[in-house]
């Protein structure tokens, strides 16, 4: 099943130029990376799926939610849920939007398939449920009247796209300090709508840790979550996109609450990265809550801590030096 997942990533994103990826900064998540997200959130066939609601606000071709929908089938198998109930629980409780029809066509197709296989795998039998059936719409997942809160499980790979190539004044906030990154509003709507207790699995640009335009971002997630993991990636993407993934639960933390920084290099190829496994670099620190809500561990004078050496003070602080693309 993995091998038809990355199949329909590589055909879709092999028809669009490199430049087109950038402009719609349609960047896939490698199968390997969402696996450990969902484990890492706790979204597993272990705990009680059956009223969780999965959300992928820029659902792409579908590789969040196939993978949560493996994980619904050996949960039903292992409650002995008869094939409706689990049928009914999918088209309940997985949700994913994307304004891109092809995405949303590939996300059905990769949804429907995903069922199947893994129905065959644990019980013999083959699960079929209508690609129309599945909540998958084309839509601006950031346009939408979210009732909040609505998810328990928000996960995510955002387009990376700078509000200076990009019309987002639509969604800005009058209180939005620097400029309003893509990333950004889609972190502010996890904020927002995650209910008590649940989760959000980001795959952000690095540059949230520092810029001073994500403040009011990394202040709400401090206050209102508990960071559980905060992975810090290298190759992950063929962009060269510096990628950090955030592991939340909507729970205020502790004081003493403290995030261990792990720092990651991964093969491009999620092919290869399945085939030779992740490579680390270098060890792990501790970071406090604080620390990650000033963004005092990336800045630096030279600002070579941000990952933005060469570029002013004026951009480093409010954003405008970005492009980001993921």
């Amino acid at each position: 099943m993995h091998v038809v997942q990355e199949e329909q990533d590589g055909w879709y994103e092999a028809s669009l130029s490199l430049q087109e990826r950038r402009k719609r900064g349609h960047f896939s998540t490698p199968p390997l990376l969402v696996e450990r997200i969902l484990d890492a959130c706790g979204y597993t066939p272990g705990s009680d799926l059956r009223s969780l609601r999965v959300l992928d606000p820029a659902c792409g071709s579908g590789n969040f939610l196939a993978a949560a929908a493996r994980r619904l089938v050996s949960y039903a198998s292992n409650s002995s849920l008869p094939q409706q109930e689990l049928a009914d629980l999918v088209q309940r409780n997985l949700w994913g939007f994307d304004p891109d029809p092809v995405s949303c066509f590939l996300a059905e197709m990769q949804l429907s398939a995903a069922l199947a296989a893994e129905m065959a795998r644990v019980d013999g039998e083959a699960l079929a449920v209508p690609s129309t059936a599945f909540h998958i719409h084309q839509a601006d997942g950031l346009a939408l009247p979210w009732q909040e809160p609505c998810v328990d499980f928000y996960v995510a790979n955002p387009p990376y796209l700078a509000a200076k190539n990009t019309d987002l004044s639509a969604y800005c906030s009058p209180h939005q300090r620097g400029q309003a990154d893509s990333y950004l509003l889609f972190l502010s709507l996890g904020l927002r709508i995650v209910r008590p207790g649940g989760w959000l699995g980001l795959v952000l640009p690095d540059p949230l840790l520092a810029r001073t335009n994500a403040f009011r971002e990394r202040t709400r997630l401090l206050e209102e979550f508990t960071l559980h993991h905060l992975w810090h990636l290298s190759n992950v993407f063929t962009a060269q996109v510096g990628a950090i993934v955030i592991i939340a639960q909507k729970k205020p933390a502790t004081m003493q609450h403290y995030v261990v920084w792990k720092r990651e290099k991964w093969q491009h190829s999620p092919q290869n990265a399945k085939e030779s496994g992740d490579e680390r670099e270098g060890g792990s620190e501790d970071v406090s809550q604080d620390e990650f809500k000033d963004g005092r561990r990336e800045e630096r004078e030279d600002g070579s801590g941000d990952g933005r050496k060469g570029q002013s003070e004026e951009e480093r602080k409010d954003g405008s030096g970005d492009d980001h693309k993921g």
